[in-house]
């Protein structure tokens, strides 16, 4: 099964993975959250498991309708009293399958905020509702309002391992309802709770009836949706971690043949590991009416860059006369976007072995951009993920990398690029297995000739004294991270400032007073463990220059602006 987008780069454009938006491949997520007297044992902090469920939820609406505002976000309950249509009792629609809005947000958090209004919504159903029914009901939800997205996710949050246990009429009708969505494209992916009294063995049921998952989502390489890991209902930091760290959709922005000899090749796909997020632009907006509207821009191109604005005679040129051209010796070549494309077009998509190479002639200073991460992909070639598994593993044990030739899209340019394997790293994180890196191959694009600057020239040949060097070697070593730089720790201050002042905004909410930047240094931490060496490094250079203290000033520069006026 292909993708169901194509990537639409602007007339006369390459085809520049960076630059996609990747907004467009639009993401549907349903929260289905039960609701049963379980789900609503509060633990030391005053919490319940389904408290949790809602609260990460509400977490997810709040960054959605800032960072993906064409996203869709859903919150059912199920096994409740309330419910939304009678034909799916104990289903109760707390927030429909739309686009996230401030009335929807506000809803949401008022009913966090009452208890009396939380435990009304959360009053258990007297009989136990059906869970074909659940999944039918969302079924029905994604089909009616997201019938084209390209990803649609499941959210399922339960502490019951074994539904209809004894029915087994009811739970094959559950399995045929969940391989249902399956078969649409729809991904179920369950978050299991437990508590030391209420365990959760996931394989008395739902190892089952997840396991028609695997014919469907296999080439997405979505392998951590059906994690079988329950959480401890105890700790709810741990219940909103895991469902923080499966919020986002994972789409693959390219997928290609990898030829590892002629005749031969497998599928794999492309990802994207990091994307430097910004802003949404702003846009212009009417508000002449009582309903402010999204202005739409049209533009016009006018001869001899005149207007009629400006009194001048110019005439509005149409666009089939206007061709894209470039200067050559003085000249201008024009040509049209067919011919523009043709000339573009270099091959069709693939990435194709070379050689190989050993591993440690890799040097960080020939990689020009972010690398794609590989994976196979059993869409168009069968037998790729064993191919690629016995690629990896022999690159892993001889320490190799393979070079290759790599044109990732249709309208890509070509690009040398080396295929560096990795092993699979998991940690473990609140007694869950976590995976800090994944296995695969790392497709790192290398410069040619053209983009080769040269160094900048040696200035001078100073040299440092061996006491000076040791004590500054002290120095790093107190300052040594364990772990190293872990950007997952780091949201970018600038980025969050601005989404809190428009959620603020949106919301009614107080204005922060200040950004909240976790890439401060910690002097305090700092001066504790290096003051001392410091000190005695700056007396090792002190002496090395033949001076007790040796102070440079810089002459403050003067403004070319002058002073301005303070404001009355």
């Amino acid at each position: 099964m292909a993708d169901s987008w194509t990537y639409q780069a602007a007339d006369g454009d390459e085809d520049t993975l960076e630059e996609f938006d990747y907004k467009n491949q639009k993401d549907a997520l349903l929260f289905c959250i039960e609701i049963s007297p379980s789900m609503l044992v509060k633990d030391e902090a005053g919490s319940c498991p389904a408290r949790t469920a809602l609260e990460s939820a509400y977490s997810v609406l709040q960054e959605r309708i800032i960072s993906s505002y064409k996203d869709v976000v859903g919150i059912m309950l199920y096994g409740c009293a309330k419910q939304t249509d009678k034909a799916f009792g104990g289903c109760y629609m707390l927030l429909d399958l739309d686009v996230p809005d401030a009335g929807g947000i506000k809803q949401v958090r008022e009913l966090l905020d009452s208890e009396a209004d939380l435990a009304a919504t959360f009053a258990p159903a007297a009989e136990p509702v059906s869970m074909a029914n659940v999944l039918f009901y969302a079924n029905q939800q994604f089909t009616r309002k997201t019938p084209s997205f390209v990803s649609r996710r499941l959210f399922l949050v339960t502490d019951n391992d074994c539904p209809h246990e004894g029915d087994a009429a009811l739970q094959k009708s559950t399995r045929t309802r969940a391989t249902d969505l399956f078969e649409l494209g729809i991904r179920i992916e369950p978050f299991f709770i437990q508590s030391p009294d209420h365990p959760f063995d996931p394989y008395k049921f739902y190892a089952s009836m997840l396991s028609a998952r695997e014919k469907y989502v296999v080439a997405d390489n979505d392998k951590d949706a059906g994690e079988l890991v329950p959480i401890s209902s105890l700790d709810g930091l741990q219940i909103k971690s895991a469902i923080k760290s499966r919020q986002t959709p994972r789409h693959a922005v390219f997928t290609v043949p990898l030829e590892l000899s002629p005749g031969l090749s497998i599928g794999v796909k492309g990802y994207v590991m990091y994307k430097r997020q910004q802003p949404g632009k702003a846009t212009y907006v009417y508000t002449g009416e009582r309903k402010w509207k999204v202005a739409k821009s049209v533009s016009k191109t006018y001869l001899n860059n005149a207007t009629p604005a400006d009194g001048g005679t110019a005439v509005a040129v149409k666009r089939e006369d206007i061709h894209r051209g470039f200067k050559f010796g003085g000249e201008i070549l024009a040509f049209t976007d067919e011919e523009i494309a043709s000339f573009r077009h270099f091959s069709d998509p693939v990435i194709r072995i070379v050689g190989f190479r050993p591993r440690d002639a890799f040097q960080p200073k020939d990689n020009m951009r972010p690398a794609y991460f590989l994976y196979p992909s059993e869409e168009d070639y069968v037998g790729s993920v064993r191919t690629f598994a016995a690629l990896h593993e022999v690159l892993l044990d001889e320490d190799k990398m393979a070079v290759a030739w790599m044109v990732p899209t249709t309208r890509g340019a070509p690009s040398q690029c080396l295929l560096v394997p990795s092993r699979e790293v998991v940690e473990t994180h609140n007694g869950r297995p976590l995976q800090v890196a994944p296995a695969g191959l790392y497709a790192v694009p290398l410069p040619y000739a053209d983009d080769v600057r040269e160094y900048p020239p040696k200035q001078t040949n100073a040299t440092a004294p061996d006491e000076a060097i040791d004590r500054a070697r002290t120095i790093i070593d107190k300052l040594l991270m364990p772990k190293g730089y872990q950007p997952e720790r780091y949201p970018n201050p600038a980025l969050q400032w601005h989404y809190r002042i428009l959620q603020a905004l949106a919301l009614d909410e107080d204005l922060p007073a200040e950004p909240e930047d976790f890439t401060l240094p910690k002097y305090k931490s700092i001066y504790n463990r290096t003051h001392e060496a410091v000190l005695d490094w700056r007396e090792a250079i002190d002496n090395f220059m033949g001076s007790g203290d040796v102070v440079v000033k810089h002459e403050p520069k003067k403004s070319v602006l002058g002073k301005r006026k303070a404001a009355p």
